[in-house]
């Protein structure tokens, strides 16, 4: 009976772990799958997994890239980003470049002014609803999508909740709409992302699912 008793526990345990994992890798994308270069500066597509490599050509700002192959290579970082290398085509060429500046989410648009800007532009003006369940329930929110939800009762402040983005891409995709200022991507030591602007905060963190949460606030 002992014995049952501890294997049941390990496998809760090892479900449990397992699905917490799978949770947390909100952002990510396998051989066939299309993205998008998120880096303003473009992104050097290079013969080899290597940063000496020979150029083959600049992916340009939204870009879009087929993945070819996945290696398991060294991570590195560029400017606090986090990624690999990966092997993609573009167009006529293939060859490798750094993943932390791609993104299953189409690039913003020139002019970009907001998240809530870029969610209408590309998810369409969402649904206002009031939140039934959750963390939110009882609270105002448009909904983009299934499950993106933007509260914010008119004013600076709001929150944005995003399940399925990385805060490496949110973060990028901030920059391009103006929302976020900081010039390098940095965590503090709760695992958070923070900036002060003016009398306003942002702040980006997981919350307790994994699920990537922006908040701007007085």
């Amino acid at each position: 009976m002992k014995f049952t008793y501890v294997f049941v526990v390990f496998i809760f345990l090892s479900l449990q772990i397992f699905f917490q994992s799978e949770i947390l890798a909100v952002s990510t994308y396998e051989v066939g799958s299309k993205l998008y270069v998120l880096s303003e500066k473009g992104l050097n597509l290079r013969e080899s997994a290597s940063p000496e490599s020979k150029k083959l050509v600049l992916l340009t700002y939204g870009s879009q890239v087929l993945v070819v192959n996945k290696y398991p290579t060294k991570e590195f970082k560029s400017d606090g980003i986090s990624g690999k290398w990966v092997e993609v085509q573009f167009k006529s060429f293939k060859g490798f470049v750094f993943d932390g500046y791609l993104s299953n989410y189409i690039a913003p648009q020139k002019g970009c002014k907001n998240f809530k800007d870029y969610l209408t532009k590309n998810l369409g003006p969402g649904k206002k609803e009031i939140v039934s369940a959750g963390d939110y329930e009882g609270q105002t929110a448009i909904r983009f999508s299934k499950s993106i939800l933007f509260l914010g009762e008119g004013g600076d402040t709001f929150d944005l909740f995003f399940p399925g983005i990385s805060m490496e891409e949110l973060y990028l995709i901030g920059k391009s709409c103006r929302e976020i200022k900081a010039a390098k991507y940095e965590l503090d030591e709760t695992g958070a992302f923070s900036e002060i602007q003016g009398n306003l905060e942002n702040r980006m963190y997981l919350d307790e699912n994994g699920v990537v949460l922006f908040r701007k606030t007085m």
